[in-house]
């Protein structure tokens, strides 16, 4: 477990309407993999909050990797998704805090997620190997 400041990039975006599902996949299956392979990577998840509109949110264990994790975002945006997105605001900021259930996983609307490495697997099921 990670022990200090965390870093959190939030990005709030605007879609053209009735993206917003193809937007989730997209970042699912395009997005995700880029930032699952970024140093310090800790956790994202993206929030559709109407049929045109989407909030992204990522943790990163230092200011600089979610600094670049918005950098990458937009550069995957403009090469991936310019034609869903309308604009998007990227905010970076120290986390004041983080609190989850042991049973935290990977949860997809769109379909079966990627295996999990031993770091993001419940607390319980690590317990037990030990």
């Amino acid at each position: 477990m990670y022990k200090g400041t965390q870093y959190t990039r939030i990005a709030i975006v605007s879609l053209k309407p009735g993206t917003a599902d193809e937007s989730v996949r997209r970042a699912e299956t395009g997005l995700l993999p880029l930032y699952r392979a970024q140093p310090g990577f800790v956790a994202y998840s993206v929030a559709k909050t109407s049929d045109k509109s989407l909030i992204s949110s990522s943790i990163w264990q230092h200011r600089e990797q979610a600094e670049k994790a918005s950098q990458v975002g937009e550069t995957w945006v403009k090469e991936h998704a310019r034609d869903l997105v309308e604009s998007m605001q990227n905010h970076v900021g120290e986390l004041g805090f983080f609190s989850s259930s042991a049973d935290l996983i990977s949860y997809s609307t769109t379909g079966p997620t990627p295996p999990l490495d031993a770091m993001q697997r419940p607390l319980t099921e690590q317990a037990s190997k030990n």
